[in-house]
């Protein structure tokens, strides 16, 4: 490797036996929020008879969740303008992925939604926990990151087990149902692809995550908004729903926006300090973790849930100790990095700034690219 590199060319200097306190902040609160949306969107979504708000809008419910990320995001701007990096040429220059983000969001809500009586949840949960291997293939060709087979090992790894923690159900599965559930998970696998893509030069392009929320939930909110025009079924439960209990509705729509907002802006963010691969990655994990609680807590006489059996456990444990493996590998390696760690710019010269007391660090560029978990590489990780 190339040890070095031009006048300059920004550089950041990342300590390699430091904690990455972001990483592990933003973490933990995805799962909070992720687990808070899940459960209060299964209450809202759910039917009547199963202890359920009985919503029967999904479409208008998620076009809320994205009109007040906007909203959310506006005001951040508005209070605070030296974080809004939002141009005309910056859309011109990349609106093809900016609109792709958001149509891929739009189309896993729309197939998850229109699958829902054609596909069991057992079907469901085991499509969607392909997740992390179909991420890993999009990240190899869209953005041009390879991976070691140890990682590659390991994804696999916890695929298999995902799907063996699903607690079989006998409910009915359709060719069309499957086929939307497949459609569903390989949008939501391109999803933090795309963001890592245009978040990549970030420092130049002004594409930061709060920028790319922006976009994404304006753009996610005219296109569910059409989907949920388009749909008569929707509008006319719409329109019974909102006269027949107005006020529960609209509590159920502001609370579930507030948690909706929080989750996208912190999406990002975790993408970013990050990667795509890793985010798809921990969001099998959440997915285990709302099995476990749903089967484990919340089944009684009147609403049972089906139980994990041995081999369910099974995959419960693997999925954990598969996940803890993935993250030692990533950062017990000399070469591991954090998009997000703290960093110390390079001078005008373009040469590094040393690390203090000696630390032990890595050396990378704007630009990198080598293995997940490591620099990208135009100029070299070099170790002191």
């Amino acid at each position: 490797m190339e040890l070095g590199g031009g006048r300059g060319e920004r550089r950041r200097e990342v300590a390699a036996d430091s904690v990455p306190w972001a990483v592990v902040g933003l973490t933990v609160g995805y799962f909070a929020l992720s687990l808070a949306i899940g459960f209060f969107n299964k209450w809202a979504l759910g039917t009547r008879w199963r202890g359920g708000a009985g919503f029967t809008f999904p479409f208008f419910y998620s076009t809320m969740h994205m009109i007040f990320s906007f909203l959310v995001v506006s005001l951040i701007f508005l209070v605070a303008p030296m974080l809004n990096t939002l141009s005309w040429r910056q859309f011109k220059q990349h609106w093809v992925w900016i609109v792709t983000l958001s149509l891929l969001y739009s189309i896993t809500i729309a197939c998850n939604n229109s699958s829902a009586n054609d596909v069991s949840l057992a079907a469901r949960y085991i499509t969607s926990g392909f997740t992390p291997l179909s991420t890993l293939v999009l990240s190899y060709f869209l953005e041009q990151k390879g991976y070691n087979l140890f990682v590659i090992a390991l994804v696999c790894l916890q695929v298999g087990c995902e799907c063996l923690a699903v607690p079989q159900d006998d409910a009915p599965t359709t060719a069309y149902g499957v086929f939307l559930g497949v459609l569903a998970m390989l949008a939501a696998a391109g999803k933090p692809v795309v963001a890592g893509i245009l978040m990549r030069g970030r420092q130049q392009t002004g594409l930061t995550p709060l920028v790319l929320v922006w976009y994404y939930t304006a753009f996610s909110s005219v296109i569910m908004g059409l989907l949920t025009w388009i749909s008569y079924s929707e509008r006319s439960y719409l329109y019974i729903e909102l006269r027949s209990q107005t006020a529960r509705s609209l509590l159920a729509i502001s609370a579930s926006s507030i948690l909706a907002a929080a989750y996208n802006i912190l999406m990002f963010f975790l993408t970013l300090v990050t990667s795509a691969l890793t985010n798809s990655v921990l969001g099998n994990v959440k997915q285990v973790l709302f099995i476990l609680i749903t089967c484990v807590f919340m089944t009684s006489s009147d609403y049972p849930a089906p139980g994990l059996n041995a081999l369910s456990w099974l995959g419960v444990v693997s999925v954990f100790l598969v996940t803890v493996m993935y993250a030692y590998t990533l950062t017990s390696s000399k070469s591991w990095w954090w998009r997000g760690a703290a960093i110390a710019d390079a001078g005008a010269d373009g040469l590094s700034t040393p690390l203090a007391n000696g630390q032990k660090g890595i050396l990378i560029s704007e630009n990198s690219k080598l293995l997940e978990g490591q620099a990208e590489a135009k100029t070299c990780c070099c170790i002191s």
